[in-house]
């Protein structure tokens, strides 16, 4: 066995000329919270809050990124974007991952600005993600197989 597992996929491998057009209702809804985010209005901190209380994909989305240490690495409006885009348990796990691999490379808050700079034409379609939820399985860094989004050790910052 190899002394270094290979990193998990993310959707920021998915080259931006094959990612079809925003739906018209993710489209509407990326361009009001990308309104917001630029007002700084404060109904998103509103919104994530009830997220927590209230809506179980809010809470899953929420729980993932303190998990992975990134819950004040992303703007509100992307978490609330989240909600918007995942549509499974293993999508949250894959979005939060993305979420940290572009945040390695800005080394800044992921806000709407740099989704929309990463995601140019929109985001990945089903099939899309359904391939890289399949390439991202594979050995962990215990030796066992499974999901390496869920691997912590993919998570810590290089030093």
């Amino acid at each position: 066995m190899s002394d270094t597992i290979e990193k998990p996929l993310s959707y920021l491998g998915i080259p931006s000329s094959t990612i079809p057009k925003m739906e018209e209702e993710i489209a509407r809804g990326f361009m009001n919270l990308c309104v917001a985010e630029m007002e700084n209005n404060p109904e998103l901190q509103k919104t994530i809050d009830d997220m927590e209380k209230q809506f179980p994909q809010g809470q899953a989305i929420l729980n993932r990124l303190r998990a992975v240490g990134m819950e004040d690495k992303v703007s509100n409006a992307t978490i609330i974007l989240l909600c918007l885009l995942a549509d499974s348990h293993g999508d949250i796990s894959l979005w939060c991952f993305t979420l940290h691999e572009l945040y390695q490379r800005e080394q800044k808050v992921i806000t709407l600005r740099e989704i929309g700079f990463a995601f140019p034409n929109g985001f990945p379609n089903d099939e899309q993600r359904s391939k890289i939820w399949k390439g991202q399985k594979g050995t962990l860094s215990n030796g066992s197989d499974g999901n390496k989004v869920d691997d912590m050790t993919f998570y810590h910052s290089p030093k």
